[in-house]
């Protein structure tokens, strides 16, 4: 197996939502606590707004009286393209209008709702719900898994509006050709693949398709199972009776007619002696965290069950396991080998087939020595099949290999070869690399599903290629009608190269081949293959003060200061043209107003920045506290038939300091001298430090 097993750290991400507020992900509404929409009689002309100083003008003026009333600091149209056109019955999109509320105001939102909604050329005015700004999962463990913010998961799944809208998981099956999985694990249990085609005519009789859809889904099987009687003998009722013999499931006929009889969630190649047989659950009386769960490891970095309350989550999200053993019951040892891995691999990919499904098998396990008939196992299922295949690349020395080396099956023709790196990108100093890697992606301190129900964070390239072997179920699920090729290029050709910049020696696989570039094309990006042909990605380039309106204009921002403040926005290379860029500033900081919160960007073209002409304008209370303000700023843009939207972060640091102070010097022995020393008409500073040494420094810092 490819796995290191040792101690292992727990990783705490930080993750910084809000547009104004703190984001809960949770079936109760998300109000804003500053910005409400109303809308306009349809009789009533669209407004025509405009700026006098600080205030938003418009052109009612019984608006502009309530306006002033309840605090409005910016006024702008919801749909900015909307037409006559754009209506449901009175509703006119083009007269539907974003009201900001000043944070320091005297009424609440729902008074200044009220407000608006009583003047009579309005026909509503409504909360303003909170949909997304970065969707995060409510599994507990999610913080425990440093492995989906490294490879974007988290920003990938954006893609989708969830929960409105889910990745379409149904149909990609992520196959773990190991030691078995444990399919009753409470975390994999309800993503589990059941092969339509092998169920028996009775239990569509019987009632297990309880919601009448003409599918049976493994949550169905598990809770008709609990019905049951412990029909296997081992003390329990659960999924794993389901195969067991006098299960109605169990028919004795290969239904399907694809050679594997029973073949209900997936398969046994190796069985106890060599014999296959229906049930892929790992060997019994062992340890849970031993070798035997490493299939079961795999499987839950694969297609875990996403924000399903429980454990852990997965890039997939809610992608469809087949559990594949290739492992033998009978030798009396805890350290299972693989023995029908080809065979394994040659089931997966003909059971996706049968299904109709997108297939993406991974094979965490391998060793030295090139076969061409192990070859043509991987071809077949890649060229015939059109699955997707995966292994890792190895652990080097560690299983008694060179850490430069090839490695089967991952160095085949046709199988993705995935090395392991640490989740922020370095390599550790013990995975393979060589030129017939095809890809990185992390594989230290990796948390996962393991027998038993539990979860343990494990190293290994084992752990690397299930990572990325989701990626690529992702990225199918957004574009399903795409082939294995598409895919499988558009992983590889979006994969970040930052790698190279943090591991340098490895451009050239450490000496041992020139212009090799022996960690694959870079880290799985998740992020950048789902959109990189139709989504911008804009980020923060730079920020600083242009002026102070109240100040002392040095750049540095200080209690009591009002500060006009530029921000300026990259269009990453290598994606799409951004049109109508804008953005909007916010904090939760109390002792921080922002007066001017919207900026406008117009168009940035990929590999451009801009800082725009227009800014943002903060004032910083006499009263806030000397430390590092945190603020949001919501980028919204227009791709390629698709909303750009996304938070990015701005930290400023508040602080007594002036420009150019302090500076670097040994203890001040004396109390500073400020003369205007060389006769200019600026004032120099002259102390001596406590090294015998005298400085003249200018206002700005620079030492004369």
């Amino acid at each position: 197996m490819e796995f290191k097993n040792k101690m292992k750290h727990k990783i705490s991400i930080l993750l910084i939502i809000g547009l104004g507020i703190v984001q809960l992900f949770a079936d109760t509404p998300q109000i804003s606590e500053n910005t409400f929409f109303f809308c306009l009689k349809p009789s009533i002309e669209p407004l025509q707004i405009t700026r006098n100083n600080n205030e938003v003008i418009v052109s009612i003026n019984e608006l502009n009286d309530v306006f002033r009333t309840i605090q409005v600091t910016n006024i702008e149209p919801w749909i900015k393209h909307a037409t006559e056109m754009d209506k449901d019955g009175d509703i006119y999109l083009n007269r539907i209008y974003r009201i900001y509320l000043n944070e320091n105001r005297s009424l609440t939102t729902a008074q200044s709702i009220a407000a608006i909604g009583e003047i009579p050329v309005t026909l509503y005015a409504e909360h303003e719900y909170l949909r997304k700004p970065l969707y995060i999962p409510n599994d507990p463990n999610l913080d425990n898994q440093c492995s989906i913010p490294s490879v974007k998961a988290d920003i990938a799944w954006d893609y989708w509006d969830i929960p409105d809208e889910m990745p379409s998981g149904q149909n990609i099956l992520l196959a773990s050709v190991d030691t078995g999985v444990d399919y009753t694990h409470p975390d994999l249990v309800a993503n589990l693949w059941v092969n339509q085609g092998e169920i028996p005519a009775l239990i569509f009789e019987i009632g297990v398709d309880t919601d009448e859809d003409g599918y049976i889904s493994s949550l169905e099987i598990a809770d008709f199972m609990t019905t049951q009687s412990d029909l296997n003998d081992d003390g329990v009722v659960n999924f794993r009776d389901a195969l067991a013999n006098g299960s109605p499931f169990m028919d004795g006929s290969d239904n399907d007619s694809n050679g594997y009889t029973d073949d209900l969630i997936g398969y046994d190649t190796s069985g106890q002696w060599g014999t296959g047989d229906a049930d892929p659950f790992p060997k019994t009386e062992v340890a849970n965290n031993s070798t035997w769960a490493h299939g079961t490891h795999v499987a839950g970095i694969m297609g875990a069950t996403t924000d399903n309350g429980v454990g852990m989550a997965s890039t997939m999200f809610n992608g469809k396991i087949l559990s594949v053993k290739c492992s033998k019951d009978g030798p009396t040892t805890d350290e299972p080998g693989i023995h029908s891995g080809y065979s394994g691999i040659t089931y997966a990919a003909k059971a996706g087939y049968n299904a109709g499904a997108l297939t993406i098998i991974n094979n965490s396990w391998g060793g030295g020595g090139y076969s061409n008939s192990e070859n043509t196992v991987i071809n077949n299922a890649y060229n015939t099949y059109g699955a997707i295949v995966l292994s890792a690349a190895g652990n080097g020395d560690d299983a008694g290999l060179e850490e430069y080396g090839a490695h089967y099956p991952s160095s085949y023709d046709n199988s993705i070869s995935v090395c392991a790196i640490n989740c922020n990108g370095t390599w550790g100093s013990w995975a393979t690399y060589h030129t017939t890697v095809d890809l990185a992606a992390p594989g230290e301190s990796i948390y996962s599903t393991i027998i038993g129900g539990g979860f343990e964070a494990w190293d290994g390239s084992s752990m690397a290629s299930p990572n990325a072997a989701s990626v690529h179920g992702l990225v199918w699920a957004y574009h399903p009608d795409w082939t294995n090729v598409q895919v499988r290029n558009q992983v590889s050709n979006s994969a970040n190269p930052f790698i190279y910049d943090i591991n340098p020696d490895y451009i050239d696989c450490n000496g041992n081949s020139t212009g090799g570039y022996c960690l694959g094309t870079g880290m799985v990006d998740a992020h950048k293959a789902i959109g990189l042909n139709f989504s911008p990605n804009i980020v923060i380039e730079d920020y600083f003060f242009l002026d102070d309106i109240a100040g002392d204009s040095d750049g540095v921002a200080n209690p009591g200061e009002t500060s006009i403040l530029s921000i300026t926005l990259l269009n990453v290379e290598g994606w799409v043209n951004a049109g109508n860029v804008s953005a909007y500033l916010s904090t939760n900081n109390s002792n921080v107003s922002i007066s001017d919160d919207f900026a406008s960007y117009g168009d940035i073209s990929a590999g451009n920045s801009t800082s725009g002409d227009d800014f943002f304008e903060v004032t910083f209370s006499e009263g806030i506290a000397l430390e590092d303000v945190n603020f949001q700023l919501q980028i919204v843009g227009e791709g390629i038939d698709y909303q750009f939207d996304q938070i990015r972060e701005v930290t400023i640091n508040v602080s007594l300091n002036q420009v150019g102070f302090p500076v670097n010097t040994s203890e001040v022995k004396a109390s500073p001298l400020v003369i205007d020393l060389d006769g200019d008409g600026d004032d120099e500073i002259i102390f001596g430090d406590n090294s015998g040494f005298i400085h003249v420094h200018n206002a700005d810092g620079t030492e004369v």
